[in-house]
């Protein structure tokens, strides 16, 4: 049961909470719309290769699935509330779904006109909402906006662009680019191959495993980011507050967290091209690369200890309590290792 307080005017509500609602008037009064009304309606989906399926809602869950077996068809499941049966219903009835062919491929959406509703001099709008199930044909391309949903998107589909201002987001197998962002929520993809890789959170973690792209960034207000068995040519990783943790083979680094930990493990294969960087303003920094690694070092901390599990050739003047420059091994590019505050060390895997 949700309760909403709010002056005497004019509110518009919007019926995607799966149980009842009660709406308080100041003064006395009040809505309680604990009623629901549901419609699903099944439609067939035209997509030629290489189209786009864009799928629209302001409230409501959103999944696609990438199916070579299936039809291509859209579930769409319509729901309003109101105080009674009969009132539901008739919201319910104001609104259909609609699915539009554009130059890029077909749109949904769910259209219609909200109810009034008056008591007293106390005035609502009631307004539907829809959740999308899709099955589509591998390699269609998504885009994919709620207002409020998590969304889900499944098999090999083409590229994917996915936002919703509250939920989460999950990617798996995608072969295209994915751009995935949340307002609020966790965001992962799993098995991604494509040439950029970019999810962002203003308020949740972050998670990729398995992801291979040329171009890999994430980026949260708050939230830790967690990278397994990735392969990026670009990597680019920040976080306002949350550790970073990254296990992969990298080539060109960077990672910076406000509040936090900072852990890499470059894998065999890795490379520094042209430069790595990881940086804590709060927490500790350490790098794990293989035996054999080279680079030019540069590790610094202001307060915390600095450690090296390899021999470095330091220039004269440049090893002190609070910084550490020089070559490892062969040299190659630059590898730069920070924080505020905490300990930083190179550690052989």
């Amino acid at each position: 049961m949700k309760h909403v307080t709010l002056a005497p005017v004019l509110l518009f509500l919007t019926s995607g909470f799966s149980g009842g609602c009660v709406i308080h008037i100041n003064g006395g009064g009040s809505f309680q719309l604990d009623q629901q009304a549901e419609r699903v309606e099944t439609r067939a989906l035209e997509l030629a290769p290489g189209e786009t399926l864009s799928l629209e809602t302001s409230f409501g869950r959103i999944e696609v699935n990438a199916d070579g077996d299936a039809a291509p068809e859209l579930r769409a499941t319509i729901r309003a509330h109101g105080r009674t049966k009969e009132e539901a219903e008739a919201v319910l009835a104001r609104y259909a779904l609609e699915i539009e062919r554009h130059s890029h491929g077909p749109t949904a959406r769910l259209v219609g006109e909200p109810l009034r509703i008056q008591e007293s001099s106390s005035r609502a709008e009631l307004s539907a909402s829809v959740a999308f199930v899709a099955s589509v044909p591998p390699g269609t391309a998504i885009q994919a906006s709620t207002n409020s949903g998590e969304i889900r998107a499944r098999g090999p589909l083409g590229a994917c662009q996915l936002e919703t201002e509250f939920g989460s987001i999950e990617v798996e197998d995608a072969r295209g680019e994915v751009h995935a962002e949340t307002g609020s929520g966790s965001v992962t993809a799993q098995r991604v191959r494509g040439p950029q890789v970019v999810l962002h959170s203003d308020f949740g973690a972050i998670g990729l495993e398995g992801v291979q792209a040329e171009h890999v960034e994430c980026e949260s207000g708050s939230g830790g980011l967690t990278l397994k068995d990735v392969r990026a040519g670009e990597l680019r990783l920040s976080t306002d507050f949350g550790a970073i943790e990254v296990d992969g083979v990298l080539a060109d680094l960077r990672a910076k967290t406000g509040s936090g930990s900072v852990h890499v493990k470059a894998r065999p294969e890795s490379r520094v091209a042209p430069s790595w960087s990881l940086q804590s303003d709060f927490g500790g920094v350490t790098l794990h690369v293989p035996p054999g690694f080279g680079c030019e070092l540069d590790a610094r901390t202001d307060f915390g200890s600095i450690s090296s599990d390899f021999d470095l050739r330091v220039q004269a003047g440049q090893r002190k309590e609070k910084t550490l420059i020089g070559t490892v091994g062969d040299g190659g590019g630059q590898v730069k290792l920070s924080s505020g505050s905490g300990s930083v060390a190179l550690r052989k895997l």
